[in-house]
């Protein structure tokens, strides 16, 4: 498992995907600030696309999401959630 800056740095390496919302996602995540949900999912996405190994964590950031200001602890628990087993 990568961690969000990992993918974003291998995304540029390989210039897969928007170059300039990329290298603000890395400058984002190295500056330890929280990610907007969208730039999340963004990044999970073109992470999925290259891998072609879905997850269930890229799932859940996949789906529709109606707030883009959800904080960081809300995030986490519903991706805790998501990955329970059922």
């Amino acid at each position: 498992m990568t961690s969000l800056l990992d993918d974003a740095k291998k995304m540029l390496e390989l210039q897969y995907g928007d170059i300039p919302r990329l290298q603000q996602i890395k400058e984002t995540l190295e500056q330890n600030k929280m990610l907007s949900v969208s730039d999340r999912q963004y990044l999970c996405k073109l992470a999925q696309e290259k891998s072609q190994k879905p997850s269930k964590a890229s799932t859940y950031y996949n789906e529709k999401t109606t707030s883009d200001d959800l904080d960081i602890d809300e995030l986490e628990e519903k991706i805790r959630v998501e990955m329970e087993p059922s």
